[in-house]
C-alpha cells in the first residue's frame, strides 16, 4: 500500500506569511511508496526546518543558517538560542507557508481537533489534552494496478531518477528517504553519535530516575 500521513503540530511556532505572531506548527507530512528494492521512497518532511535541529545547534554552541528561523522580533537569526525564543520559517516561503496551512486544516476541521490559538503547549502545557489532529490514509495498490506491473513501473521510475546526468561534483543522486535509510545501517553498525550537551542532558535526567548512562567520550 502508499501510506499517507498528515499531522498538525502541538506547538505554534511559525507565522502566516507576513505576520509577526504564531498561529501554525511544523506541521509534518508524509508519504510512503512500496518498491521491490532494499527500502520504500519516503517523502517525510514538515513545513519548516526541524525544531529539533534549532535545539542541537543551541546545544553544541553552533550557528543556524539565517534562512531557519526569525528571533522573537522578527528578524533573521543565525543564533539558535534567539530562534527558539522567535518563529520557525517556513520552506520555500509562502509556499511552505501555504502547505502548513493545508496540512493544519486538513488534520483538524474534520476531526475537530485544535487549530490556530486553540493549540496548547507541547513543552509547557502538561495539565490538558492537546487535542491534536492527523490524517492518515492507504492506497491499495492492488484495486488501481497489478503489483508486479507497480514494482515494475517503480523500478522504472527510480532508475530513470537516479541515472540522470549529474552535476559537476555530485557523485550520488538520492531518492527521498535513502539518506535516511543509509544512515539506519551506519548507525546500526557504529552507534549514534551524542554531542557533549545531548549527553549531559541525557545523564541528568537519567540520574533522577537511578539510571547510570554508560560512554561519555
Amino acid at each position: 500500500m502508499i501510506g499517507l500521513s498528515f499531522t498538525i503540530s502541538g506547538i505554534l511556532l511559525m507565522p502566516p506569511w507576513g505576520g509577526t505572531e504564531a498561529m501554525l506548527g511544523n506541521n509534518p507530512l508524509a508519504v510512503a511508496f512500496p518498491t521491490d528494492g532494499e527500502f520504500p521512497i519516503v517523502l517525510d518532511m514538515a513545513c519548516t526546518v526541524a525544531r529539533g535541529k534549532i535545539l542541537i545547534a543551541a546545544k553544541k554552541g553552533a550557528s543556524i543558517p539565517p534562512d531557519w528561523a526569525t528571533g522573537p522580533d522578527g528578524l533573521p537569526t543565525t543564533d539558535p538560542a534567539e530562534a527558539l525564543k522567535g518563529f520557525l520559517l517556513p520552506i520555500a516561503g509562502p509556499k511552505g507557508y501555504a502547505l502548513a496551512l493545508a496540512v493544519g486544516l486538513l488534520c483538524t476541521m474534520l476531526s475537530d481537533a485544535s487549530f490556530g490559538s486553540d493549540v496548547g503547549e507541547t513543552y509547557h502545557q502538561m495539565d490538558a489534552p492537546q487535542n491534536v489532529g492527523h490524517l492518515f490514509g492507504v492506497l491499495p495498490i492492488s484495486a488501481f494496478e497489478d503489483i508486479a506491473h507497480y514494482k515494475q513501473r517503480m523500478r522504472k521510475a527510480i532508475n530513470d531518477i537516479k541515472n540522470v546526468k549529474k552535476a559537476p561534483g555530485v557523485e550520488e543522486i538520492y531518492l527521498p528517504g535513502e539518506r535516511e535509510y543509509l544512515l539506519l545501517q551506519e548507525r546500526r553498525r557504529n552507534g549514534i553519535p551524542l554531542s557533549r550537551g545531548v549527553y549531559e542532558d541525557l545523564r541528568q535526567i537519567g540520574s533522577r530516575f537511578g539510571i547510570e548512562l554508560g560512554g561519555g567520550n
